[in-house]
């Protein structure tokens, strides 16, 4: 029991000595006790880092903080700013090992000690997409729609596209231009779509989320012209007069000879047909003819002026004419003949 006593005495009056010198030592230690301050340091000298085994990256960038898990170091929180990788090469997947992480943990941080624990690699899979016939026949069809949207009786139409390259590239948002289709002039539909026969188009893919990601690419394109025209609704026989129940609107292919196709129930109203159509045929200009109101060698009334009198006579027709037709005309009384226009099927007016 003296014994113990004078040992604890002894450890006392050593640690009275050990603190008068500025010392601390913990009991049963032959070290100092570290301070907070050099905790802290080794901390910021030791950089520990954690890898995933995979991440999938949707824009075609990678960072150091997309592939690593850091704690406890205040340079994890500039591992987001250290790219890695750019996908340019729109590869599918790429493989990053330890040495490599290892590597780039060197060259931007030379001074801290590294360590680095999981996987031996890490695997990165890129979110790709192709832009394609497909992709890029949409895109084009909605900038058609575009551009006739102001035109109600006619719209454009792909008829084949071909590309000579298929572009894979990061999932994202992208718009398409084709800086060569203009839409300029109406009235020379025809040509337009004869000039994009077999076409050659540049065009510029661009990400919405990153406006330097672009591409290009040519486009061969067949575009076809669909007219809102008239067709039959039943079957029409030959010299029949048209009415507004005949015929219905309905949108067809026109390759050429724009103007020729009515599209107004107003421009074939009371028109004959020149031969039969079955239901569902397209009207066309050629196969209309005005009626013969007023036929050669039939009576008709002549109403004409004479200062400011209204005089009517009978008349003669010597030629068969349609509503809006000059024709000569034969009056007896004096047996002269005079220019006539017709206005009704037995009316004329006497033509200037």
């Amino acid at each position: 029991m003296k014994v113990l006593l004078l040992t604890l005495a002894i450890m006392m009056l050593d640690s009275f000595a050990r603190q008068a010198k500025g010392e601390t030592y913990a009991w049963g230690w032959n070290e100092p006790l570290k301070s907070s301050e050099s905790e802290s340091k080794t901390v910021d000298d030791m950089l520990e880092i954690f890898l995933k085994e995979k991440f999938l990256a949707k824009n075609g960038t990678v960072t150091l903080n997309d592939i690593t898990q850091c704690y406890e170091n205040t340079v994890c929180k500039d591992f987001n700013k250290i790219v890695i990788h750019k996908n340019k090469e729109n590869l599918d997947k790429l493989k990053f090992s330890k040495y490599r992480i290892a590597q780039i943990l060197k060259e931007n941080y030379p001074h801290l000690k590294t360590e680095i624990y999981g996987p031996e690699q890490v695997e990165v899979v890129f979110d790709t997409m192709m832009i394609d016939e497909t992709f890029v026949k949409e895109k084009l069809a909605q900038k058609l729609q575009l551009l006739t949207k102001n035109h109600q009786e006619f719209k454009l139409q792909i008829d084949s596209i071909k590309m000579l390259n298929k572009w894979k590239v990061s999932r994202g948002s992208y718009r398409l231009n084709f800086p060569e289709l203009h839409l300029e002039n109406v009235v020379n539909v025809g040509r337009f779509i004869h000039k994009f026969r077999n076409r050659v188009l540049q065009v510029v893919a661009i990400n919405n989320d990153n406006l330097n990601q672009t591409f290009k690419n040519t486009v061969y394109v067949n575009l076809s012209l669909l007219k809102r025209v008239l067709t039959s609704k039943k079957r029409l026989v030959a010299r029949s007069r048209i009415n507004e129940d005949d015929v219905l609107k309905s949108w067809r292919v026109v390759h050429s000879q724009f103007k020729k196709y009515p599209s107004k129930y107003s421009e074939v109203d009371g028109l004959i047909l020149k031969r039969p159509l079955d239901p569902g045929e397209v009207l066309t200009h050629y196969y209309l003819e005005r009626p013969v109101v007023i036929k050669r060698g039939q009576l008709a009334k002549l109403k004409f002026k004479k200062g400011p009198l209204t005089l009517e006579a009978r008349v003669i027709a010597k030629k068969s004419g349609h509503l809006g037709d000059v024709i000569d005309v034969y009056y007896q009384p004096t047996k002269k003949y005079l220019k006539a226009k017709i206005v009704s099927d037995t009316l004329l007016v006497r033509a200037e």
